[in-house]
């Protein structure tokens, strides 16, 4: 179903132009604005590794991409209930990006989305999305729990993160 409403080139596997970006253990946050009318809303949306999803500053979607490198998959979100005329998406993708654990394959950063309303797509990952580091997580720091479980993570919400969102 989503082959017969995108165009394959509309959305575009996307990340931050920041070479620490694609350091083991990273946080980036990405935003985006769309216009909806009343009807469904789906949400599509790939990353690499795991990611949770704000819709006009609710949370409204988060998952652990568990995919392939060679086999990419997505998930489906119906989001209606989250949408007005005109809404904001944000993101936060968290990048393991560490080959040494047993539950994550590691490949290359990035988020892939699409937005579909009442069978239109408003909005997809590409040069009108920003993005910037998340600075609240302390990037890099790679603290395993166990082999099995991977990578721990630290949260510092005194922090007010400042950088500013550049296009991706």
């Amino acid at each position: 179903m989503l082959d017969m409403i995108i165009d394959k080139n509309s959305a575009k596997w996307i990340w931050i132009e920041d070479e620490s970006a694609y350091a083991a253990d990273v946080y980036v946050d990405f935003k985006d604005r769309f216009n909806s009318s009343k009807g469904e809303t789906v949400l599509y949306v790939s990353c690499d590794s795991a990611f949770y999803c704000n819709i006009n500053g609710e949370l409204a979607a988060f998952s652990s991409c568990s995919d392939y490198p060679q086999y990419k998959l997505y998930d489906k979100f119906d989001i209606s209930k989250f949408c007005n005329e005109k809404n904001q998406i944000d993101f936060t993708v968290w990048y393991i990006g560490d080959d040494g654990n047993q539950t994550y394959i590691k490949d290359a950063p990035g988020l892939w989305y699409v937005i579909v309303n009442n069978g239109k797509v408003v909005a997809s990952s590409g040069v009108n999305t920003l993005g910037r580091k998340n600075i609240n997580y302390k990037n890099g720091y790679c603290k395993y729990i166990t082999v099995q479980l991977g990578y721990s993570f630290y949260y510092d919400n005194s922090k007010v993160n400042d950088i500013d969102f550049k296009p991706c």
